[in-house]
């Protein structure tokens, strides 16, 4: 049998599965007959861990696009997987683009005088927050 088949035979399992057991339980709404019954079947658990997550604080704290940077502020640039970061500073911001800041990345240990050395233009979502 084929992926594609496979996983509609589980809906539609799943789907027979929850609409008897609303219908045991004298469900009058749609929420119980869900599949699995009210959540119990594992692909809608999947899918509401990834709404609760979606809305959840630990994931604004770390989304690169809810993220903002200060002038001064420390971050590590990764460039893509199994790079190695560049720890720099945060010179400015983009004064007409929030997805773009100025980081001073190579400033010969001189971090107290970034100031004087000139910005890369980088996306906040290539930079974390703090030194690695």
């Amino acid at each position: 049998m084929s992926e594609p088949a496979k996983v509609i035979t589980e809906f539609e399992a799943a789907f027979r599965d929850g609409y008897g057991l609303g219908y045991e339980q004298g469900a009058s709404d749609a929420s119980k007959f869900e599949c699995g019954g009210g959540n119990t079947h594992k692909l809608t658990q999947n899918k509401n861990e990834d709404s609760a997550w979606e809305t959840s604080e630990t994931k604004s704290k770390h989304d690169p696009a809810k993220v903002t940077f200060a002038p001064g502020q420390r971050v590590h640039y990764v460039s893509h997987a199994g790079a190695t970061p560049e720890n720099g500073i945060v010179k400015c911001l983009h004064p007409h683009n929030d997805k773009i800041v100025f980081v001073v990345y190579a400033c010969d240990g001189n971090w107290d005088k970034y100031q004087n050395y000139t910005g890369c233009s980088t996306t906040v979502t290539e930079l974390k927050e703090g030194w690695v």
